[in-house]
């Protein structure tokens, strides 16, 4: 199963309206992953995220609500553990100055990776990554997902290693 790490409070928004995800990067893979939220959560990115949930009906939880969650929580809240799964149907071109101001939730001058299936998880505490990457076989088997998602992610994990492994050969 793959993961992308998204910090907080980032990875509830992606659960709760926004979409979609920012990146400097583009990929070619679409599939399932699962959603791993950082293990920080820096006064700078609530701010900013409390910018952008105005005048959307998004109420951020205050700060404190990410911190200290026990594993299995199932609010897409904590730090440093997989929150849920997601679907990333589509990668947005990068916006830029001129095309006038960018649509909410997303950055100028990053991809965007559109997101479908948003389903939160209980929190499974392990350590995250850059980029995609690969979950550890023990952390897999802890999740609790249905049969179905779990195949889902299985599938997308096969398909991605194999164009990842095309790419490289």
């Amino acid at each position: 199963m793959r993961a992308l790490t998204l910090r907080q409070p980032y990875a509830w928004l992606t659960f709760h309206g926004k979409n979609p995800e920012n990146r400097v990067w583009k990929t070619r893979f679409r599939g399932y992953f699962l959603v791993h939220a950082g293990r920080e959560l820096r006064l700078q990115d609530y701010q900013d995220a409390q910018r952008m949930c105005e005048g959307t009906g998004v109420e951020l939880p205050p700060m404190s609500a990410f911190v200290a969650i026990p594993q299995g929580n199932t609010q897409g809240l904590g730090l440093g553990g997989i929150v849920g799964a997601v679907k990333l149907i589509d990668v947005l071109p990068p916006l830029h100055h001129g095309h006038g101001p960018a649509p909410r939730w997303r950055i100028l001058g990053q991809y965007g990776f559109e997101l479908r299936a948003q389903q939160l998880l209980p929190l499974e505490v392990c350590s995250g990554a850059r980029q995609f990457w690969r979950v550890p076989i023990v952390t897999a088997a802890r999740l609790e997902v249905t049969p179905e998602l779990r195949g889902q992610l299985e599938e997308s994990d096969r398909v991605f290693t194999e164009a990842h492994s095309r790419v490289a050969g």
